[in-house]
């Protein structure tokens, strides 16, 4: 590296803007808890974090800390086609009147909220590294259907790298004409302090769901695999479904339709979901597409089997000690086997749990993956970008 470029070898020196357009509190889904569990982290490895985010009720502070991370909030109008228009000006106040508290920015998802923060920022001269959150229709190829959606694609590469959490996500971007050496490839994390060990010994077998209630996620067919559950297992089960969303009212029907209802239970939103998940004994994740998710984590650093499928990093997540109990996407009878088998198992429910547990603390500890975004960090700062993906995780290689 030239001696002529700015040296950034101390964490002190970084200076790092978190962009969520939805930051918690009260916001607590699987993007917005590991933006907030990675910021605590960097902190603790003495990096400035600051994030920005959209004060989406109006019950919100516009500034606050929580739990050592600040958080700054711009004006979040309810009137959609009001917001597009002002949040560029909110923003720009903020990051011109800031400009000089903050030395590289982390944008964690796609939405014009980020999209606005790229390109002022490329105007303030602030580098950028993007998060890409999702895959398939939840992600680049999704984004390219909407209405400006190549336009939002071009704004996305200007950023100085983007971070990609599975093959397929990387793949997408390249598709999109961005330069993988440029494409840092990582995974979620999760604290240590929040594994617990599954020692339910109850003949009830208890599986769970954590997620919002939303399409991508493929309710239909955990409900058919359920079924199917319900009248072949010899092992009494019990679904609990964890989260919200718009689709409450639909399944439900869906659940009495099906005449699962006495075996399904709807518990809304489940607050410390990391300390009650060691009470269940099988995690369920039917999904059409995810990014990493971060319930799939803590199920794992519950000790609990995960059944899913091979959508984005969940594969590199469960890993060969997982694997048999992924299915295809929308594959119902395959996801309904792989379930049985664990529900009528208590022995290969644990054996497999355990496995998970080891693997969360091997490979996803969220001190070593921020350290490794710091090292990135680092990277663009030095103007040394190329090649980026020489710091990808050794789970990718």
């Amino acid at each position: 590296m030239s001696d002529l470029l700015p040296s950034f070898k101390h964490t002190s020196d970084i200076k790092l803007l978190m962009v969520v357009p939805k930051y918690p509190f009260p916001i607590v889904g699987g993007l917005e808890k590991q933006s907030h569990e990675l910021s605590k982290s960097l902190i603790q490895n003495n990096i400035d974090v600051k994030v920005l985010s959209g004060k989406i009720f109006s019950s919100q502070s516009d500034s606050e800390v929580v739990d050592g991370v600040k958080i700054y909030r711009v004006s979040w109008p309810k009137n959609q086609l009001i917001r597009y228009f002002k949040l560029p000006f909110s923003l720009f106040f903020y990051l011109f009147r800031n400009r000089n508290c903050y030395n590289i920015v982390h944008v964690h998802t796609l939405g014009w909220f980020s999209l606005y923060v790229i390109i002022l920022s490329k105007i303030l001269g602030k580098p950028v590294i993007t998060k890409l959150a999702n895959v398939g229709d939840y992600g680049l190829p999704g984004v390219s259907k909407l209405f400006l959606g190549n336009l939002m694609i071009k704004i996305l590469m200007l950023s100085e790298s983007l971070v990609s959490m599975s093959n397929e996500s990387t793949y997408e971007a390249v598709d999109k004409g961005y330069a993988q050496k440029n494409i840092f490839m990582t995974v979620n994390g999760i604290s240590l302090n929040t594994i617990e060990n599954n020692n339910n010994n109850n003949s009830l077998c208890k599986v769970v769901f954590v997620g919002r209630l939303h399409e991508q996620k493929d309710f239909t067919s955990l409900f058919k695999a359920w079924k199917l559950i319900q009248e072949n297992s010899k092992v009494e089960a019990v679904l609990h479904i964890w989260g919200e969303g718009l689709l409450d009212v639909t399944l439900k029907s869906l659940v009495n339709e099906l005449e699962i209802s006495k075996s399904v239970v709807f518990s809304g939103h489940v607050d410390n979901v990391d300390q009650k998940l060691h009470e269940m004994d099988v995690f369920v994740l039917p999904s059409f597409a995810e990014g990493n998710s971060n319930a799939i984590l803590e199920g794992m650093a519950a000790g609990l089997p995960i059944v899913s499928t091979d959508v984005g990093g969940t594969v590199i997540q469960v890993g060969l000690e997982g694997k048999d109990f992924i299915s295809k996407a929308g594959d119902t009878m395959t996801f309904y086997k792989n379930l049985l088998r664990l529900v009528e198992n208590r022995s290969l429910r644990q054996t497999v749990g355990l496995a998970m547990r080891i693997r969360i603390e091997e490979h996803f500890d969220i001190d070593k993956v921020s350290k490794d975004y710091i090292k990135a960090y680092q990277k663009i700062l030095s103007n040394d970008v190329n090649n980026i993906s020489a710091l990808n995780s050794n789970l990718f290689k």
